[in-house]
This record gives C-alpha cells, structure tokens and sequence, in this order.
C-alpha cells in the first residue's frame, strides 16, 4: 500500500512520515528530495530560475514514475502537489492519501526556522514571510487538502508520537 501525506508546507509531512515508515516497515520517500535526485536541481532553484509551471510539470511527471515503481511507500509529498487535479486524482487512485491538519500556528513556528527554502512562501517586501500572505495561501488550498481520504489533526509536538497516533489512525480506516 501506498500512503501519501499531504498538508501545507511545515505540517510535518516529512518528518512524520519518516517515522510512519518506520512503523510501516515501507520505504519512505519525500518527493522533493526525489525531485532533488532525479533532476539534480532542487524544488527552489527550478522555480527560481524556470519558474513554478515548469517545476509542476516536473513534480508530475516524477510522481507518475514514483506511483509506479513502488507497491508498499510512505510518500510525503510538496504542498501543493496535491492542489493540482491531476496530481490529486493520481494519488488518490494508487495511494491512501492522509491531509496532516497541524495547526497554522505551529506551521508558522516552523516556517519562521526555515522559510529561506521555501520558494512559494508569499514574502513581504524585505524577503521575510508575509504572514497575513502565507495564511491565505495556507486557506486557499485546504478545500483540496480535505479532499483526502484521512484528515490528521496532528496537534502533537513531536513526529514520533504524530506517527504512531496516525498509524493507529490508518489501521482504524482500513
């Protein structure tokens, strides 16, 4: 089985997947730094210098190869991979996808750690992020995000015990 794990950026899509791998016994890929391998160029700097169009066909195209080269992944994915409809209908044939809900102020405490690699991170005019920005940004794409099979409300402060809550939660729903 494949399990995708979608949310917005600073959900905790990778680092709770990484233990849910764990738990699972599957192997764990982040599709970013799938990206990263396969084209040599990272998320940020294909959008920087071919812009976020050409990275999406990208992100699409690798996710197809990915869906089809594995039968048991945790697979956390971009944050917007799945706001795209035909990224959305493809994972959500081949794959249980689960929406990590974190709260948006735990999304804003991570992000302000690490926002430099964040190239769709709506920014204010001295490069820092717009906070009032990024939350609409976070809202506009939420109606996708429910669309998955499993909603996570992950409110916990550490991936272990956000995986090991989800796990529970994915044997429940099957």
């Amino acid at each position: 089985m494949i399990i995708a794990l979608t949310g917005y950026m600073g959900s905790g899509k990778t680092a709770v997947g990484r233990r849910l791998a764990e738990s699972t016994g599957y192997p764990f890929v982040d599709l970013d730094e799938y990206i990263t391998r396969r084209t040599g160029f990272t998320p940020a700097r294909i959008i920087r210098e071919a812009g976020e169009t050409v990275f999406r066909i990208r992100e699409t195209q690798l996710l197809e190869e990915l869906l089809e080269k594995y039968g048991d992944l945790v697979l956390a994915t971009g944050g917007g991979t799945f706001v795209l409809p035909e990224n959305k209908k493809m994972l959500k044939n081949k794959a249980l996808t689960v929406f990590i809900d974190t709260p948006f102020d735990k999304i804003k405490e991570r992000l302000e750690k690490e926002y430099t690699h964040r190239p769709v991170l709506p920014r204010d005019t001295t490069g820092k992020p717009g906070w009032e920005a990024v939350r609409a940004h976070y809202r506009s794409r939420l109606p996708a995000y429910r669309e998955a099979n499993i909603i996570f409300f992950n409110p916990y402060d550490t991936p272990g015990e956000a995986a090991e809550n989800l796990y529970r939660e994915i044997k429940n729903y099957l």
